[in-house]
Formats: C-alpha cells, sequence, structure tokens
C-alpha cells in the first residue's frame, strides 16, 4: 500500500526508498493551455532518460500521427516534481520526437523546461495548439514496474500532441500514472 500511495519506491537489488513522509494530495490538474503545459515542465524534471531511434510500423502510426517508415526520436524517462514545492505525483514518460526536431537529444538532460519549449528554441518553429487525451489503463509490467506498483494496477495515460502552424505533429508526449496518485481536474470556461 505504501508504493501504490507513492511514499516509497521498492527496487531490486537495491532495497526501499522512501520518496515522502506523507502522503501528498492525489491530484494532478490537467492543463488547459501552453502557458500551463511549459510551467509544467519547469515545475517538473526528466530523470534516467533514455533516447533511441524507431520507424514507425503499422501499430505506431496512429499513435504517432505518422507514416510507416517515418522515424522518430523515442525518448524515455521518469517525470517527477523538481523539488518538494511541487505537488505532481511521479509518472512515466515517452515522448516521441520528429526527426526534423531530433537535434535536441543533447540539449535534453539539462534543459529545465517542457521538450517542446526547447524545440521552439532550438528551431524557430512554434507549437500552436496541442491535443490532449486521457485515457484509462492498466499498467503493463514493465511500466507497473517502473512506477514500483504492482502489475496491472489502474492507471491513467495522459497524450499531448504538438502542433505547429501547419498542422503537423512536432511531438508526441505520454505520461503514465499510477491511478491511486491522479485524479482528473479539468476547468471549462464559458467564451462570454
Amino acid at each position: 500500500m505504501l508504493q501504490l500511495r507513492g511514499l516509497v519506491s521498492r527496487h531490486q537489488g537495491r532495497g526501499t526508498e522512501v520518496l515522502q513522509a506523507q502522503q501528498a494530495s492525489r491530484v494532478a490538474r490537467v492543463l488547459g493551455s501552453l502557458e500551463e503545459v511549459e510551467r509544467h515542465g519547469r515545475d517538473t524534471r526528466l530523470v534516467d532518460l533514455t533516447s533511441s531511434w524507431i520507424a514507425v510500423d503499422t501499430t505506431l502510426a496512429p499513435l504517432l500521427n505518422g507514416r510507416v517508415g517515418e522515424r522518430f526520436l523515442k525518448i524515455q524517462a521518469y517525470r517527477e516534481p523538481r523539488d518538494m514545492s511541487v505537488n505532481l505525483p511521479r509518472a512515466w514518460n515517452e515522448s516521441f520526437i520528429r526527426e526534423q526536431y531530433a537535434g535536441i537529444q543533447n540539449e535534453l538532460p539539462t534543459w529545465q523546461g517542457a521538450v517542446y519549449s526547447l524545440i521552439e528554441k532550438l528551431y524557430g518553429e512554434r507549437v500552436s495548439s496541442i491535443r490532449q487525451e486521457v485515457s484509462a489503463i492498466n499498467l503493463p509490467d514493465a511500466v507497473a514496474h517502473r512506477l514500483s506498483v504492482k502489475s496491472g494496477t489502474a492507471g491513467l495515460r495522459v497524450k499531448r500532441s504538438y502542433f505547429n502552424e501547419a498542422g503537423v505533429t512536432m511531438i508526441i508526449g505520454i505520461n503514465i500514472y499510477a491511478g491511486l496518485q491522479f485524479s482528473l481536474i479539468m476547468d471549462i470556461r464559458s467564451h462570454d
């Protein structure tokens, strides 16, 4: 139960690590503007980052809005709060970056901000919109292990697709949260 609540993390061969002394609020806000997404990027950091090249196949094409054979740089890391003042749960992150923006790879380990803002900085191309999709999942073995919870635990997958002004997907970011550590809140406002 301590693992499910995000208080401890157990790793085979390394033992149990206390992550926090008391349970934080289990709420993370689903972001509603580019500014809030950027703030989220500054308030969190990517830890244990790895990267690899992938080619889009028929299974990945719908997920990545890509064509079969197209190459993406795949980034995998934990997304965690930058410090204890930020009340956000730990997540498993996978980002898929179109080949033409892959030059960000060397700067990512030290970048303090949202991944899309590094693309904007290096390439001068602006993100004009983000599509966010939230879905319930049962955590697969590999992700459950990374989040230190039991395989099959309920979770939430938050997928964000970042589009340039021409409507082309620049980057797809997927954050996966253990369900007991994450609740969905949306603020819906009138256009009056």
